[in-house]
């Protein structure tokens, strides 16, 4: 930017201005420097801005040159007159010498027209102390709301650019939207016309302004210039759309409106053309008075006739609505029908039902009086039943009395057919005697069973009453069974004598065995939960002597089995860490009372245990707790004043390995 100001000005004026020296070619080598002070010159004295659209904006640049060898003070800029679209930022208040600064100005007008402003620069400039550069500026509406069919014609907004509008879509009250856009003119804009002026022509094709809305161009080859074209569009489709090269009757419906109410709303469609509304009177105001824009129902009473006569004759009221008229029929023939206009005492059958059932179904006729109907029960056997409208053999017990006792009471149902009656007689007292309409409970023995064996035979006594049977069992048979009517010696083992048991039916004595077998017994318990503790109490488990103090006991001997469940069941809290280390991880339960000596095998002993308590359980053995094996605890509550058989694993002092003692 100095470059150019320094051609602007002459360099060698420049240099004997700022006193630059040597540092100027073209000035003598020699000359003496001279000191000058501050001198503003800018690269304008006018800046013109536009034509732009109204709410836009343009931004040029000022620049001021402190031409002297002394700072440029510059006070704050001044606009005269101060109001107007203008705005300017000073950037520096002071200019060094030889230097420049940028004050970007700024045009942004709010309405459309011409406008001018000074912008003062107050300086301490030798030449000037206050330069003055005129600020222009012209502006044209943006967009324009105007009638569809008539749009904003163009105009020159300057000499150079014609201002054109464009339809781009529509405004809220129904006209049309128009957005100007500037047109640059080759060979200037004609004022007066308001059109770019033409060039010189040969042919049509130079006058060709590419616009359709303008028509086609032609050149007056005598005269060697431009005329302008015709409009494309005539009186049918009048509204010319340059985007789209076309011709419409309309943009929008209010385009298409005729004026006249009564044929409705005309509408622009999708193709630009105007379509016929819909009438906008129907249903029950059919009839439209154009003059006051109005639907009504009528205007006469025939026009409120609705061809209907049991609602009566409609009349027309002074608002032009259509009034029902009174109905037509009477208290005596309060029933109206629409297909023969006329009233009667019925139109349906159930309309002459007088409630009753006996004297037959009532109908409605064709002259629409109520007949009588006939009577529903015709035979001479058929009883009429009004509380339950049917026909039936009775409407009473007494009807169906068939004179006879053992058969019962007849009766009459509720369908009116008689029904036999139910027996009279009946336990105790089952046997039913005609002749003295009496019941009995026996007559013959046979009578009198009961079906059941055990009790004996019933008889009948000459009281006509069963007398009880004596047992069929005793002596050597004394017990019996129902299920296969014999008498057999025993069936458990408390039908035989002390210490026999009961085996097939039959008593049998205690087996006899030498044998010993080492038994446990309970030592203490806990509670929350329930924990015992079973242990040989101080016995030695080794041996077989029957010396109380290995508690051996002999086989012969009646005791239970104590049997486990294991299922690692943890040990509960109620136990101490040592007590907790002889945990058997599960249930203790025992078994009834059995002989020593039927333990012939441990798997005998195991089938004992889960007869009595389920699959999972066995004969508990004294290393359930661990080693050594004299004591253990598990879950279960067990009778502490008994001894029980327990599996000694690897001694032989179980009743089916041990040997006499």
């Amino acid at each position: 930017m100095k470059e150019k100001w320094f051609q602007i000005w002459g360099l060698s004026t420049l240099c004997l201005l700022v006193g630059l020296g040597s540092g100027c070619s073209g000035c003598d080598s020699e000359a003496y420097v001279r000191s000058t002070p501050a001198m503003i010159v800018t690269n304008t004295d006018t800046l013109t801005f536009g034509p732009i659209a109204v709410g836009s904006s343009e931004t040029q640049n000022l620049v001021i040159l402190n031409a002297g060898s002394a700072p440029l003070s510059i006070d704050p800029l001044a606009f005269e007159p101060s109001e107007g679209p203008f705005v300017a930022e000073l950037l520096e208040t002071s200019v060094s010498a030889a230097s420049e600064t940028i004050v970007p100005t700024s045009f942004f007008p709010l309405t459309a027209g011409e406008f001018q402003v000074e912008l003062h620069l107050l300086t301490n400039a030798s030449n000037t102390n206050k330069k003055v550069v005129l600020l222009k500026g012209t502006a044209f509406e943006g967009t324009i709301c105007g009638p569809c069919d008539n749009p904003p014609e163009s105009a020159c907004a300057d000499e150079e650019n014609l201002l054109i509008y464009n339809y781009v879509g529509s405004c809220v009250d129904g006209s049309c939207l128009y957005e100007s856009t500037l047109k640059p003119c080759e060979f200037g804009c004609d004022q007066e016309l308001n059109v770019c002026r033409t060039p010189e022509c040969t042919e049509d094709a130079d006058c060709d302004d590419g616009r359709f809305c303008t028509g086609v161009e032609t050149c007056d080859t005598e005269a060697g210039v431009c005329e302008f074209g015709d409009t494309p569009c005539g009186p049918q489709a009048p509204i010319c759309d340059e985007e789209l090269d076309l011709c419409m009757e309309c943009r929008t419906s209010d385009d298409c409106n005729d004026a006249t109410f009564c044929n409705g709303a005309e509408i622009c469609s999708a193709e630009f053309t105007c379509m016929p509304g819909a009438p906008p009177c129907a249903g029950g105001t059919p009839i439209c008075l154009e003059a006051t824009e109005q639907c009504v129902a009528c205007t006469q009473n025939n026009d409120c006739d609705d061809g209907s006569f049991c609602n009566g004759s409609e009349i027309c009221d002074e608002n032009g609505l259509c009034a029902a008229g009174g109905f037509p029929c009477t208290e005596a023939r309060p029933f109206c029908d629409e297909n023969s206009d006329q009233c009667g005492e019925c139109l349906t059958d159930a309309q002459c039902n007088n409630g009753v059932y006996c004297d037959g179904e009532e109908n409605c006729n064709d002259t629409l009086d109520c007949e009588a109907g006939q009577p529903p029960c015709g035979t001479l056997d058929e009883v009429c039943d009004e509380a339950s409208q049917s026909c039936g053999e009775c409407t009473e017990d007494a009807q169906c009395d068939d004179g006879l006792f053992c058969n019962g009471s007849e009766s009459c149902s509720d369908d009116l057919i008689c029904q036999a009656g139910a027996a009279p007689c009946d336990d105790p007292t089952p046997i039913c005697d005609e002749d003295t309409d009496a019941c009995w409970v026996c007559s013959l023995d046979t009578h009198c069973d009961d079906g059941l064996y055990c009790n004996g035979a019933e008889t009948c006594d000459d009281a006509q009453m069963c007398v009880d049977g004596t047992s069929p069992c005793s002596g050597e048979t004394p017990v019996c069974l129902e299920s296969s009517d014999h008498c057999v010696e025993c069936v458990v083992d408390e039908d035989c004598d002390i210490d026999e048991t009961c085996n097939n039916y039959v008593c049998e004595a205690p087996l006899d065995c030498d044998n010993v077998g080492l038994t446990w017994k309970w030592s203490t318990d806990r509670e929350n939960p329930d924990v015992s503790r079973v242990s040989c109490q101080n016995c030695n488990p080794y041996g077989a002597s029957h010396a109380e103090s290995r508690r051996t006991t002999f086989c012969n001997e009646t005791l239970p089995i104590l049997c486990i469940k294991v299922d690692d069941t943890p040990a509960p809290d109620n136990l101490s860490l040592s007590e907790a280390g002889k945990w058997a991880f599960g249930h203790i339960a025992l078994t009834p009372p059995v002989q020593g000596c039927s333990l012939t095998s441990i798997a005998v002993a195991n089938t004992i245990c889960q007869e009595q308590f389920g699959q999972d359980w066995r004969m508990a053995e004294h290393h359930d707790g661990g080693w050594p094996g004299w004591d253990f605890w598990a879950l279960g509550h067990i009778n502490p004043d008994t001894y029980f058989w327990l599996h000694i694993n690897n001694q032989a002092a179980n009743c089916w390995n041990s040997s006499a003692p």
